[in-house]
């Protein structure tokens, strides 16, 4: 979305349904960053809008947005890592806009050892972001 306000951000997501999140130029970031927001939906069926910290221009050199978007998770309450990441502003699923830039399976780099993770002894890794939600019950 751009430079867009938080103010101006939660209403754009306030009446689209949980799991929609839109990308925006973060407004705390003197260097420039990029953060996203999504939208949930209490017992009461009120909005809980989450933002993550912004991703600089350091993180986004070691793993792409897209990849961010794909992997992101936050921990349930049963601390199970899920990704709340559903829907692209403003209903677009996440998938259909962002896998033409997810890395297709043969762009992952090769482990060192003769280009094979079971003959170098390495298990295979990937980056994710994972952020812990707390509800608050007395969210406004």
């Amino acid at each position: 979305m751009g430079f867009l306000s938080k103010e101006r951000e939660k209403v754009l997501l306030s009446n689209r349904c949980s799991g929609t999140f839109l990308l925006r130029f973060s407004e705390s970031s003197r260097e420039g960053a990029i953060t996203f927001t999504w939208i949930e939906h209490d017992m009461h069926d009120k909005p809980v809008y989450h933002s993550v910290e912004p991703y600089t221009k350091r993180e986004l050199t070691a793993v792409s947005l897209a990849d961010i978007i794909r992997t992101y998770k936050v921990m349930a309450a049963e601390n199970i890592p899920e990704n709340p990441l559903r829907f692209l502003y403003p209903d677009i699923p996440k998938d259909q806009a962002f896998s033409k830039y997810y890395p297709a399976p043969n762009d992952t780099p090769e482990p060192m050892d003769e280009g094979n993770a079971e003959k170098s002894g390495y298990m295979k890794t990937e980056l994710i972001s994972v952020s812990e939600v707390y509800v608050n019950t007395h969210q406004t």
